[in-house]
């Protein structure tokens, strides 16, 4: 018993240190633990289930000057939940605004394949040595051990410079990112375009509405390198 809520403890700062490591490298704010475990950040193939506890939870708050996260089991009706919130810099209050938000979301968009593939790494590494802790102690309490769930394969170009690439690319950002779409600060549809060599990421801005003046839009001028696809046994 004692060895399974270790178990859980690990666990439930894993989920913590995931979701602000990944807000802190990308702005995007995973509210709940279902679509944290989708994404490439998180490290086990598996939804994130206790050991212990009949289920891990993670919730998120946010305010006017941070965004909190709390994490917990639940068995039954009781839930006991554990804070970590990051600093109120100035920073992460700019995260908070939906322009700025949807800004930094937008350029992320257009960081291109390697910058993503390092970003993803980065997050894994930072929590790196909390997964074995995790998954000593699941092997330990005799609990079924996590699956590594794999890097994403790269693509073949850094940024999209045709219609299939960028459908390719748009599709393999989602599921890196463990969403059904791209989003902005408002949590809107973001759209992708190609025009004039040049790929452009598109919010609908404050108001919702498309082709309005308050509309946001980030461009990056496609890359004609390609990068190295390894080859799979």
């Amino acid at each position: 018993m004692r060895l399974q809520r270790l178990a859980d403890g690990f666990h439930k700062r894993l989920i913590l240190e995931l979701a602000t490591a990944t807000y802190d490298s990308t702005g995007i704010i995973y509210q709940n633990e279902v679509l944290l475990s989708r994404s490439a950040f998180y490290p086990f193939r598996d939804p994130l289930r206790g050991c212990y506890a009949d289920v891990l939870l993670l919730r998120t708050e946010i305010d006017k000057l941070q965004v909190r996260w709390y994490t917990g089991s639940k068995r039954g009706r009781y839930i006991s939940w554990s804070n970590r919130q990051p600093a109120a810099s100035a920073w992460s209050r700019d995260l908070l605004d939906p322009e700025k938000r949807t800004l930094r979301l937008l350029q992320a968009y257009l960081w291109g394949v390697p910058q993503w593939m390092k970003t993803v790494q980065t997050v894994r590494d930072k929590v790196g040595k909390l997964s074995k802790y995790v998954q000593g102690f699941r092997r330990q309490a005799g609990c079924e051990p996590f699956v590594e769930k794999p890097l994403p394969s790269p693509l073949s170009f850094e940024l999209p410079r045709t219609p299939s690439e960028l459908t390719s690319y748009e599709k393999w950002l989602c599921e890196i990112l463990g969403m059904a779409y791209l989003s902005d600060g408002w949590g809107r549809l973001v759209r992708l375009h190609l025009k004039n060599g040049q790929v452009e990421a598109v919010s609908s801005g404050a108001d919702g509405v498309w082709g309005t003046t308050d509309d946001m839009a980030v461009v990056v001028k496609t890359a004609a390198t390609k990068i190295p696809v390894e080859k799979r046994r």
